[in-house]
């Protein structure tokens, strides 16, 4: 087996794996963005955002009394995302039904 077959065959794998994932992924979001509400969607949007913004920033230094630690930006953007993408979807909730959806 030459370089050539093993990139092929990698590479071919690889696509696999991708076509696989979409196909499941597809399924998942039928299945969750149909029945659930606007401020549901609008936390894991803002989740998914946090956390994306999150690993591209890195890392956070506090610095207090003395000593110090680095939290993962991650960490917090996806919080603050959560809350943010939260009332997102609450106000989405509201302007379409004049009232919050409760999950059932």
């Amino acid at each position: 087996m030459n370089r050539g077959d093993t990139v092929g065959l990698t590479w071919s794998l690889f696509k696999l794996t991708v076509r696989a994932a979409n196909w499941v992924a597809d399924r998942i979001a039928k299945k969750f963005f149909t029945r659930v509400s606007q401020e549901a969607k609008g936390t894991a949007f803002g989740v998914v955002v946090g956390v994306a913004i999150g690993f591209m920033i890195g890392g956070i230094g506090v610095a207090a009394l003395g000593g110090a630690f680095g939290i993962p930006a991650a960490v917090i953007f996806a919080f603050i995302g959560g809350m943010l993408g939260n009332r997102w979807g609450i106000g989405r909730d509201m302007k379409t039904t004049g009232k919050p959806k409760i999950n059932s």
